[in-house]
């Protein structure tokens, strides 16, 4: 839409834009055919996609998604990822009961290394390179990154909200240890971004 970047940058800023910004996700197949004024397929989706938003929406976030065929994939713990052409669905974890997932939990604060590595910088390197290649071939599109995330939907989305609720019920201080990592790990990603990351609003 013509003035999508401004609208949403002085609505960040505090101005008032000419109107609301429209913002969504685009993941259906007929509103980015009609947008895009072709009809969508996987074999089409990198181009088709990206050229719907522009008519359709001021903004959006990470990530752009492609429609796939539909496959499975099994995870190095067992569990089968059953991709359709939208989503993606991950089988929860299943730990024996509350102190197996205690323990597994407490193993993986032992192991973490707060210690800014060339491997965590090669990864926020590759993020910043596909956000920048998102940001030019949506154009007049904002593009909302997303940097790495702070909250308990990181934790409980391996587990399931049920199973969740109990463990938080009883190790209380180590979901508070998980979330402080997350934290941190954040922090870290904050300050390693190059002068040059291009990152308006995340």
């Amino acid at each position: 839409m013509q003035g999508s970047l401004q609208r949403v940058r002085d609505v960040i800023h505090g101005r008032t834009p000419d109107r609301p910004p429209l913002y969504d996700l685009l993941r259906n197949d007929a509103v980015i055919s009609h947008f895009a004024g072709q009809r969508l397929t996987v074999e089409n989706a990198a181009e088709v996609v990206y050229r719907a938003y522009a008519p359709a929406v001021d903004a959006t976030r990470p990530l752009v998604r492609l429609p796939e065929h539909v496959h499975t994939v099994t995870l190095d713990d067992g569990r089968v990822e059953r991709h359709f052409r939208w989503t993606i669905w991950t089988p929860e974890r299943v730990y024996a009961d509350s102190e197996a997932y205690a323990a597994a939990k407490r193993r993986e604060l032992d192991a973490y290394d707060p210690a800014w590595t060339a491997e965590r910088q090669a990864a926020l390197d590759s993020q910043l390179a596909r956000g920048a290649d998102d940001r030019a071939r949506l154009g007049e599109v904002f593009y909302f990154a997303s940097g790495p995330g702070v909250g308990l939907q990181g934790i409980f989305g391996e587990i399931g909200l049920e199973a969740f609720s109990y463990y938080l019920a009883d190790w209380p201080d180590l979901i508070d240890a998980l979330l402080d990592v997350q934290v941190d790990r954040t922090l870290a990603w904050i300050a390693h971004l190059p002068a040059d990351h291009g990152l308006e609003a995340v």
